[in-house]
């Protein structure tokens, strides 16, 4: 029997018709093997449903290695609804017998009757906000770096909601126009998304949003953040960019002095203006506030690993995936995470999730062709770092990757090329590729760099001398007796980081 044209379960809805999954009006479309699992299970909500009858309605024709081809194709349902083995809340394995749907489905009001009430909004001037909300942003939800939807369940007049709400945002606060609320979502979307010049387009709605509906603390929230944005990626000046995050983060508090997102904002604002001790406390207080909100894990996420503490930035970073597991940004950190933690293959199967659902991103491959270096697989690894983004990023690891293959003259011309770019290099990324190619000494020359007083405060904003005491193309330095010199001194830098990646 054909499914229903659509399915709806916990603010989920499956267009079965399409393949898209969609939540907060924003939507992915499935794979084809992950869609028919995911049909058979809410065909049979709360029952078991074999591997058998899984491998047959996928395979019908049969596939040699089914266990791993079915493993895969959950997995890859799980990873678009943010759900986990270990904790699920939709995906429930029962072992050595196949999966059970566990969450709550939903009553779908029929076609007929949703059509009807769109043509009375319509005929009325005024599209529903999510109908317009679709039709404005029909690509899916993309990167954002911790820039993620108010958690509410339905917002109130400061944009707020109910703490177990998740990140759903299910409509308009009642103050707030139809209209201005569809506009403050495409602000969201665009700043999530992350293509280029998407940041300073949301910056302008986010404008647009607050000169309509002043009273709307969560438009000054997400104003805050892309002013941020926008200066830590050095599209604004400092001087300018740094004092709108502070009036924009400190409007949204005036409004709603428990606003997570303002709070965080104001300590990034703080931090980068060397009053570390305020950052710090501003923090306390968003995590006081809103312990959940996925922009509070990923901060103190970042905190964790640069204190050394990988196991718990891996813990709160995927607590953040699950929260939003549309945030790109959010999954690429929990890469990250993994990766220093030496946990290689994992942080690679995440990288392959992030591309699975997001095939255009192109800010991972470096990551991922560092994962593949480490794991030996050096023609993947050059694939991969040809397809980086940043070029530093992309010479970085086709120089790692040529030292790996023995092909010396390919990997120096590469380092050659990276050393002769306009900007300084990352010392610590040179620092990583003579380590690897077994120069140590050339090593901490470039690792010393890092804490030159001329290069302190380009460390200081990226918190890389921290993050470098844990790099896995280090470690052939851990016996030498200048690292722990080196580590110590790293590790007396106590800064919140402040870099882009993080913000």
């Amino acid at each position: 029997m054909k499914p229903p044209a659509q399915i709806r379960f916990d603010g989920w809805t499956l267009h079965t018709d399409s393949g898209e999954l969609e939540k907060n009006g924003a939507s992915l479309r499935l794979q084809s093997q992950p869609l028919a699992v995911l049909e058979e299970l809410l065909a049979r909500p709360g029952e078991v449903v074999t591997r058998e009858q899984l491998v047959a309605r996928l395979w019908p024709r049969g596939v040699v290695d089914f266990d791993t081809a079915l493993n895969s194709a959950v997995r890859r349902l799980r990873t678009a609804l943010g759900d986990h083995a270990d904790a699920a809340r939709y995906v429930e394995t029962i072992p050595k017998r196949g999966y059970r749907f566990i969450g709550q489905l939903e009553q779908v009001a029929d076609a007929h009757r949703e059509a009807q009430v769109e043509a009375m909004a319509v005929t009325a001037g005024r599209m529903p906000w999510w109908a317009h909300w679709r039709a404005a942003v029909a690509v899916a939800l993309a990167a954002a770096v911790w820039l993620l939807v108010a958690t509410a369940g339905r917002v109130d007049q400061h944009g707020k909601g109910s703490a177990d709400a998740g990140m759903s945002v299910e409509g308009p606060a009642p103050s707030i126009m139809p209209e201005t609320y569809s506009r403050y979502i495409l602000a969201r979307h665009l700043m999530q998304r992350r293509e280029e010049g998407d940041v300073s387009r949301s910056l302008e709605q986010f404008r647009l949003v607050v000169e309509t509906a002043p009273q709307f603390a969560a438009g000054w929230a997400g104003l805050a953040s892309a002013y941020w944005l926008e200066t830590v990626e050095g599209r604004l000046p400092a001087e300018q960019g740094l004092p709108a995050v502070r009036t924009a983060a400190g409007r949204a508090l005036e409004l709603d002095p428990h606003h997570a997102e303002a709070l965080v904002r104001l300590a990034n604002y703080w931090s980068r203006s060397g009053r570390h001790e305020t950052g710090v406390r501003l923090l306390d207080r968003a995590i006081a506030s809103d312990p959940d909100h996925p922009l509070v894990l990923s901060m103190q996420a970042s905190i964790e690993a640069v204190e050394g503490r990988l196991d718990d930035a891996i813990e709160l970073q995927r607590r953040s995936v699950a929260a939003d597991p549309l945030s790109r940004v959010s999954r690429h950190n929990l890469a990250a995470w993994l990766y220093l933690a030496g946990r290689v293959n994992e942080a690679h199967d995440v990288l392959l999730e992030n591309q699975e659902l997001y095939p255009s991103a192109t800010d991972s491959y470096g990551l991922l062709s560092r994962t593949l270096i480490l794991g030996r697989q050096f023609g993947p690894a050059l694939s991969a770092a040809q397809s980086a983004t940043e070029v530093d990023d992309r010479l970085q690891s086709l120089a790692l990757a040529y030292f790996g293959l023995g092909q010396t003259a390919q990997a120096e011309s590469s380092l050659r090329e990276m050393l002769e770019l306009p900007s300084m290099p990352d010392p610590v990324r040179v620092a990583e590729v003579y380590a690897y190619a077994g120069q140590p000494d050339l090593a901490f020359e470039w690792l010393r760099k890092a804490a030159d007083a001329e290069e302190r405060q380009w460390c200081v904003r990226t918190g890389c001398r921290q993050l470098a005491t844990q790099s896995p193309f280090l470690a052939p330095l851990h016996s030498d007796p200048r690292w722990k010199s080196w580590t110590e001194s790293a590790r007396r830098q106590e800064v919140m980081p402040a870099s882009s990646r993080s913000g």
